[in-house]
Formats: structure tokens, C-alpha cells, sequence
């Protein structure tokens, strides 16, 4: 855990976006096989997440984070690891790095672009429909109508 806030994080993190010259090792398993642990992203400066982007942002741990744009909330931004099935908690505007436009997975580069955010968005919307046919299903079954 850093003793810096997510917000002072974001901030350096974000200069270096904005310079074009940040790039972040990736470890973990949370987005699948769209970023995978090993992989190194390309972060630049954008002005906010769209549904199905994947960008970089701090956790209220200070922990710097990779996940797909999921949407809008009043408080801020609501992201989940591709593989994860569940948002994570929301993050302020002010924790926020910036988007990932390239992945470099041993030493070939893909450049991220629209069909990586309709394959994102088609994702997140048959993750959200197994969970309403998951739920209409245990309600139809407590009530004995199923």
C-alpha cells in the first residue's frame, strides 16, 4: 500500500500520459485474455471514459488499476476487470490516469481501437443479461412459480 492518495498518484501518473510516455506493467488475471499478466499498456491523455474503454486509474489503496469502462455514476466512474463479473467500487474523476491505446504482449503491439470497444461493450452487456436471467430464475424459483 503507497502513502500517497489515489488523487497525488493520478496526478503524477497523468502527466506522463499526457507526454505520451507512460507505460505500465500489467500482473494480475482480472481482464482475461485482453490484457494479460506481463503484458505492458500504453496509457495516453483522454477526457473521460466511454463505455467499453479500457483505462488506467488508482483504487482507493493507491493501487494502480486496469479495467474496462462500464459507465456513469453520480459519484464517478464504474469499471470491472473483463474476467472479474462485477464492477469494481466507484472511482472519482480525480483518480482517474487515462486511457489504454496500446498493449505490447511479447514485444508485438496491438493498438487499442473501436472493435476492442464493441467487443468490451458486447461483453459487458452479456455479463449483465446471464445476471438478470440469474436472478429471474432464483426469484421464479422461491416463489414456486418456476
Amino acid at each position: 500500500m503507497s502513502t500517497s492518495s489515489p488523487e497525488t498518484i493520478a496526478s503524477v501518473m497523468r502527466r506522463g500520459a499526457a507526454a505520451g510516455t507512460l507505460w505500465l506493467d500489467v500482473s494480475g488475471t482480472s481482464m482475461g485474455t485482453s490484457v494479460v499478466s506481463g503484458d505492458k499498456v500504453l496509457v495516453g491523455p483522454a477526457l473521460r471514459p466511454r463505455q467499453g474503454e479500457v483505462w488506467a486509474f488508482c483504487d482507493a489503496n493507491s493501487s494502480i488499476v486496469v479495467h474496462r469502462c462500464r459507465g456513469r455514476r453520480r459519484e464517478g466512474w464504474l469499471f470491472e476487470g473483463d474476467a472479474v463479473g462485477r464492477a469494481d467500487p466507484v472511482v472519482p474523476e480525480s483518480w482517474l490516469i487515462g486511457r489504454v491505446i496500446s498493449i505490447r504482449h511479447n514485444q508485438a503491439e496491438h493498438r487499442v481501437g473501436l472493435s476492442d470497444r464493441v467487443v468490451g461493450i458486447a461483453a459487458i452487456a452479456a455479463r449483465r443479461a446471464r445476471r438478470v436471467v440469474r436472478r429471474t430464475v432464483r426469484r421464479a424459483l422461491r416463489s414456486g412459480t418456476g
